[in-house]
């Protein structure tokens, strides 16, 4: 149905930012670490900080109070890895919900046009919101402004 994992866009937004605020350099290979499970280790890299975002859960699903509506149910793992060590300097574990109530939520049919265009929407949202909520809780960066 054209689901885009946005695990990719979270690393991307989080090395640009790194790279602004602190002016890191950004390699120009990217390391897939996709089929990597829980024990795969990183490559050993002094000097090297990985970025590091896996989707482990996504799911859509109904409302039980109206089976006609359906809502994303989405989980990250966001770390950044030390690459002399292997072990993660900073994770955060992001679970969210979208949409939160039956009201307005999206048809099966809904989600599944133009390629899954509002199911990608709702993930792009929630992967979104779990990087600032990295970026805040963790990097202690201040939220950025409304728009």
């Amino acid at each position: 149905h054209g689901i885009v994992d946005p695990a990719s866009g979270i690393e991307d937004q989080l090395t640009a930012l790194l790279q602004n605020r602190y002016g890191m350099q950004a390699s120009t290979e990217r390391l897939d670490m996709t089929t990597a499970t829980e024990n795969t280790p990183y490559p050993t890299a002094p000097d090297v900080l990985y970025v590091d975002a896996k989707t482990y859960y996504w799911m859509q699903s109904y409302f039980s109070a109206d089976w006609g509506r359906f809502r994303f149910n989405y989980s990250t793992l966001i770390q950044l890895v030390d690459g002399a060590t292997g072990r993660a300097v900073a994770q955060y574990d992001c679970r969210k919900v979208a949409p939160e109530k039956p009201q307005g939520a999206p048809t099966l049919a809904e989600m599944e046009a133009n390629n899954g265009a509002v199911a990608n929407s709702l993930l792009k949202g929630m992967a979104d919101t779990c990087l600032s909520e990295f970026e805040a809780k963790v990097l202690g960066m201040p939220a950025a402004p409304p728009a």
